[in-house]
């Protein structure tokens, strides 16, 4: 018994990483749901450009890469915006507003969607895993919904109460378009909201 309490005392030391491992896990999977359809749409926007491609299938490629592209440079800024989170925890609206900037306003509304849509992946894998029926949809929301609730609702209070103190205010204008277009793309796409509507 001892040894099960020694392991658990350090499994407790670690649990911080692994609750962070796992926000930035679902803003990744989150982000490759809105990416997979970002790399069709520019694709077909690319192939419909008035421009004698030499070979049919180069849209396609560049749509590919371009959104495979957004995909690692999003998961890069997803570690980053979270990393910089340790900071002194904001106290109030007025402290928030001391820090306001472009990085500290677009996270969390970027974070919400993408981390949602990360959580309904999850959600729609447990159903797909389990046989058909009734059983399996409830299974998989309520995974879904304790997903989002202890990763993604978690991970977007903390970009809002450790909000860092930016070195000027346009903090995070490079990353916007990027966050934006991602954001609205895992809004559109991946939340299941819009069936209901």
């Amino acid at each position: 018994m001892n040894i099960v309490s020694k392991l658990d005392a350090s499994l407790a030391i670690t649990r911080p990483l692994w609750h962070w491992l796992g926000q930035v896990a679902l803003v990744i999977l989150g982000t490759h749901l809105a990416a997979d359809r970002l790399d069709d749409d520019l694709a077909r926007f690319l192939s419909n450009l008035p421009i004698a491609w030499s070979d049919p299938q180069i849209p396609f490629d560049i749509g590919a890469f371009s959104a495979l592209a957004i995909e690692f440079g999003v998961a890069i800024w997803a570690i980053r915006a979270l990393a910089r989170t340790a900071e002194v925890p904001i106290t109030g609206p007025r402290d928030w507003a001391s820090r306001w900037s472009v990085h500290n306003l677009l996270g969390p509304l970027f974070w919400l969607p993408v981390s949602l849509a990360g959580s309904w992946a999850i959600a729609m894998a447990i159903e797909d895993a389990l046989p058909h029926g009734t059983a399996a949809q409830v299974a998989g929301w309520v995974v879904g919904g304790v997903v989002a609730w202890r990763l993604a609702g978690t991970g977007m209070v903390q970009l809002v109460r450790g909000a860092p103190v930016p070195k000027h205010r346009l903090d995070g204008l490079l990353w916007a378009l990027p966050l934006a277009v991602v954001g609205a793309y895992a809004a559109g796409y991946g939340l299941p909201v819009w069936g209901w509507l």
